[in-house]
């Protein structure tokens, strides 16, 4: 907001014009990046799922109306009381509670898969909830150590957010590792696995064993090469 005023008010017009054009394609730019990628998340990996034999025309219908139901919902937002800052601030909470565990464990834990994925997400998304958020109106539900009442509202003195994101991370392969053993065990029946854990697991081990025995047969040929 700084900027465009320093250009209204000690610049001429035309650097005025020009430096707000390009502020405002910087912003359309980054608008339009967004929304395309808030749609094709939602094509690929929702719609898609849903219906698996969707045409691509069809999918491309679904992408340009999730672009126009998105658009309204962020326009929208608009017209609330509270400011944008106050939602991208509350984004980046909702992304570091909630997110990252789910990076975390899709990057470096191999025993994660999408039960405990599920799990840990609402198990973040209701621990994070009742911790409160003065913004929104929650009241705190959960007192950690160091809350105190100031004007009738609790605040958290204590780390909240990283103790939601360090419980939903332990969840996540918690509970992935149970639904693994649930499965491959045949304890629970495998008409349940509604995500297939047991077959990808079965595939994953085939493949890792696979590439094991292709670089155990290179080693070899290394070794029985007498060529120097």
């Amino acid at each position: 907001m700084v900027f465009p005023i320093i250009l209204l008010h000690l610049t001429p017009t035309a650097v005025f014009v020009i430096g707000m054009g390009a502020i405002a394609g910087a912003a359309m730019s980054s608008t339009d990046s967004y929304l395309l990628a808030a749609s094709s998340i939602f094509t690929t990996n929702i719609y898609k799922l849903i219906r698996p034999q969707a045409s691509d025309r069809e999918l491309q219908w679904v992408i340009r109306s999730s672009i126009v139901i998105i658009g309204i919902v962020g326009t929208s937002f608009t017209y609330l009381d509270s400011s944008i800052l106050v939602f991208w601030i509350l984004s980046s909470d909702l992304t570091y509670t909630i997110m990252l565990p789910q990076l975390i464990c899709i990057l470096f834990i191999r025993v994660s898969n999408p039960y405990g994925a599920v799990i840990g997400y609402i198990i973040a998304f209701v621990l994070r909830a009742l911790c409160g958020e003065p913004v929104l109106n929650l009241p705190a539900i959960l007192h950690f150590p160091g809350c105190t009442l100031e004007d009738g509202v609790y605040i958290q003195r204590s780390p909240f957010k990283t103790i939601c994101m360090l419980v939903s991370l332990v969840s996540i392969v918690g509970f992935s590792y149970l639904a693994s053993i649930l499965f491959e065990k045949e304890i629970l029946p495998e008409r349940w696995d509604v995500f297939k854990v047991k077959s990808n697991g079965a595939s994953a081990e085939g493949a890792r064993e696979l590439r094991d025995g292709e670089k155990a047969k290179n080693e070899n040929k290394l070794m029985l090469d007498t060529k120097c």
